[in-house]
């Protein structure tokens, strides 16, 4: 049973492919381009034309093509914070450099990877994609190095000018690298040039000692980084691959003939040579590209910019994805009036049409927008994870999304493109009338949800002005919606800065209709409604405040996802989690194989249950689906009916040998990123019986399941009864070994991690510690996935 062994908390996060978002997994294809005489055969290739773009103006041009390029090391699902929103305003297009994310590492000749290829290979990606026939233009994001592959492409003075510049309508620098590698830095790095791969793979194994709480990951998220930050950070070290670091940072070397550097990255000549809108932003805590960087390109440009006169208040700025005025060093001609209405939230539709038909015509696009300079520093946290840390994105993405509207193309704000398509009667929800009789909102679902239908801005009653008032948390609503989370995967067609004007945050998770989430769908889920319960923890938030989840009418989609996280998160049985939906959210999931694949995907793991799938493939040789499922639970006796939850027993750590689910359950730490690992973990000793440290790298995440497993059987524990568990006999040369105690720092130390994460927890009471009801569940789940894996290789 394939679908199990890809369980929510057992996939590999560390694989590309499986860690993936998935708007990219969606929207990608492997792509073959030719650049700088060089063929790159398999480039992961994400392109997101605008959702409805037949339905808004082309002339004199199309929307502009956002195009991202990551950085040294990094990859396109680095930007996925960011696309969730982008791609509602604008096409966007990024790609994975050859070795990075889902690319393949062809060429194997190292001067594919001069950083000079590398931009050639981008303009020919960008070439391949743009509307050239009606002149569309591009606006290039990038962050880190490739910030310095986009100034190549878009600077007058680059030597790469001839390919796109004149095609350049803006550029926004994010945590960008001004100056090009120093003579002596050259020198330190030609030595990476003889070093083999295995020796540079021990170097940063130990740098990323400690896991999440690793120097590599505070070196890049930094150390106030949230647990989310450091997780993903982790994510993208352990993916960037040691061969493809090395081509391309020795790709970036310039070669110096008398003290003038040729070639390489980009430097006080070329950055000097743009003269389109530019935006260049850095993070007060970034020790990679620290925000000097920024202050020296705005001097280059003609600016000096003050370090003070950069950092916004990050508690000023709202978090929202819509209009967030820019700290502005630079004295900006406005041509005109603006476009961008300050807000689309009426009293009702017809107030909507007749208010915005001036505002909502065509506004004029220049053929090529007036050169702005930008800059700001985001204050700590804000580091060189900037870009997808859950501190700043959303600040991040508002900030772009106000500069290129207000500064290089009107049409590209949100409020301006949904005015113009409410105006023009193209914009609204699908099936009116049946919409309209849908309740909008439903009753608490297990004290965290309200179920709803989507918002409509021309609407009179569920239209985001309203709602703010009528459901709103922070308006004094008791169990009011403090988040809404919108998993539609069209654009909405409200405006979401309605919301967060009203105090209510919009989180856009975007899903396919008509088809079961997958598996990693939910896991990604989970994660985001545990962040936001996290926050809703907080002493400055409302008490008893909701989430809100909509995809259209809220039943199919928007059900499965609370089913899901009331069995995975909360423990609930399925067939109670289904009647709680179905009770506040009348009549439930209504697509049948929606509730065949949840069945399939919780109620099937017992260990019985296999054996009614069994039979279930002997009577339907043919791959199982929901239409055979349905009829085959029908022709069972009831006892054996897959939908009768209370014959089905479940599988706890008891069901499970020792040995295979600590180890099954150590690599789920290792993988999950979260448990705290103290820097000391490869150089003490266990016990004063041992005379050497533990020679499994891992050793730490063992112990922790071990640890976690012993309490999980024997309820309550002390730190004295472990160190006796994980003592050992010393060897006293002629005389009777005896048994010493393990080391108490050791495994207090593991509980203590063990604490943080919501697996254990002290007891008051009786003293010791005991295992939470969230860790009693995830073990379980953990049991039950080992028992799938050993009943499926017994199958083979």
């Amino acid at each position: 049973m394939k679908q199990f062994d890809q369980s929510a908390d057992l996939y590999d996060p560390l694989d590309p492919s499986a860690a993936d978002p998935g708007l990219l997994k969606k929207h990608s294809s492997q792509k073959s381009y030719t650049a700088a005489g060089f063929v790159y055969p398999s480039i992961r290739t994400f392109y997101h034309p605008h959702p409805q773009a037949d339905k808004l103006p082309t002339k004199p041009t199309p929307l502009p093509l956002l195009v991202f390029v990551h950085g040294l090391g990094g990859s396109a699902a680095q930007f996925a914070p960011l696309l969730t929103g982008l791609v509602n305003a604008a096409p966007c297009l990024a790609i994975d450099l050859p070795g990075c994310g889902l690319s393949d590492f062809l060429p194997e000749k190292r001067e594919a990877y001069k950083s000079e290829a590398l931009a050639s290979l981008i303009a020919e990606a960008i070439t391949q994609h743009r509307d050239a026939g009606n002149g569309q233009k591009v606006i290039l994001i990038g962050h880190s190095m490739g910030c310095s592959f986009s100034t190549l492409l878009a600077s007058s003075t680059s030597p790469l000018s001839h390919l796109i510049s004149e095609h350049i309508a803006g550029f926004i620098a994010i945590c960008p690298r001004a100056e090009t590698l120093s003579a002596s830095q050259v020198s330190r790095l030609q030595h990476m040039r003889y070093m083999p791969i295995p020796l540079f793979e021990v170097f940063r194994w130990w740098d990323r000692r400690g896991g999440a709480e690793s120097a590599s990951v505070s070196r890049y998220a930094g150390k106030e980084a949230d647990s989310e930050t450091k997780r993903l950070q982790l994510r993208f070290n352990e993916q960037s691959k040691s061969e493809v670091f090395m081509a391309m940072a020795l790709g970036s070397m310039p070669k110096y003939t008398d003290n003038k550097a040729i070639g390489g990255l980009p430097g006080e000549d070329i950055w000097s040579g743009l003269r389109v809108p530019t935006f260049c932003i850095g993070g007060e805590q970034d020790h990679v590209t620290p925000p000097e960087n920024v202050e020296l390109i705005a001097k280059w440009l003609g600016r000096q910019v003050p370090r003070d006169q950069t950092k916004p208040k990050l508690d000023a700025l709202p978090s929202s994805a819509g209009e967030i005025p820019v700290i502005d060093n630079t004295p900006i001609e406005e041509n005109g009036k603006s476009f961008v209405p300050e807000s689309t939230t009426t009293k009702s539709g017809q107030d909507l049409v007749s208010e915005t038909r001036q505002d909502s015509a065509t506004p004029d696009v220049p053929k090529k927008p007036k050169f702005v300079l930008k800059t700001t520093v985001l204050p700590k946290p804000a580091s060189h994870a900037l870009l997808y840390a859950t501190s700043t994105v959303r600040i991040l993405s508002g900030l772009i999304q106000s500069f290129v509207a207000n500064h290089i193309d009107h049409r590209l704000s949100l409020g301006w493109q949904l005015q113009h398509l409410s105006t023009e009667g193209k914009w609204d929800v699908k099936n009116l009338q049946k919409w309209q009789a849908i309740k909008p909102v439903s009753e608490p679902i297990a004290g965290i949800f309200r179920a709803q239908k989507t918002l409509r801005e021309i609407d009179e009653e569920h239209t985001p002005a309203v709602y703010v008032k009528r459901w709103g948390a922070r308006n004094g609503v008791k169990q009011g919606v403090r988040m809404v989370v919108d998993i539609s995967h069209e654009s909405p067609v409200y405006d979401p800065k309605g919301l967060e004007e009203g105090g209510i945050e919009y989180h856009k998770f975007p899903t396919v209709s008509k088809l079961p989430p997958t598996v990693e769908e939910v896991a990604a889920f989970i994660a985001l409604i545990d962040t936001l319960r996290e926050q809703l923890t907080k002493p400055e938030e409302p008490e008893g405040a909701l989430i809100a989840v909509h995809c259209h009418y809220g039943f199919n989609r928007t059900g499965f996802f609370l089913v899901s996280y009331m069995v995975e998160r909360l423990g609930w049985r399925l067939q109670d989690a289904l009647e709680e939906f179905a009770e506040k959210r009348a009549p439930g999931i209504r697509h049948e194989h929606f509730v065949n694949e949840l069945f399939v995907r919780y109620m099937l793991r017992a260990h019985e249950s296999r054996k009614i799938l069994s039979g279930l493939r002997r009577q339907f040789p043919s791959p199982l689906t929901e239409t055979t499922f349905s009829h085959a639970h029908k022709t069972l006796p009831p006892s054996t009916t897959p939908f009768t939850t209370a014959k089905m027993p479940g599988v706890s750590v008891r069901d499970v040998p020792a040995d295979k689910f600590i180890q099954n359950y150590a690599s789920f730490l290792k993988r999950q990123g979260r448990i705290a690992v103290p820097g000391w973990v490869d150089t003490v000793k266990t016990g004063t019986a041992k005379e050497l440290p533990p020679q499994n790298v891992d050793w730490f995440y063992v112990r922790a399941a071990a640890v976690a497993r012993h309490i999980y059987m024997r309820k309550n524990v002390g730190i004295g009864r472990l160190r006796k568990v994980h003592g050992s006999p010393k060897n006293r040369g002629s005389r009777p070994s005896r048994h010493v105690d393990a080391s108490g720092s050791v495994d207090r130390k593991v509980c203590q991690s063990l604490e943080k994460i919501g697996v254990l927890e002290l007891d008051e009471e009786k003293g010791g510690r005991r295992i939470t009801q969230s860790g009693q569940r995830d073990l379980d789940r953990i049991a039950m996935s080992t028992l799938e894996a050993e009943q499926e290789e017994d199958d083979e």
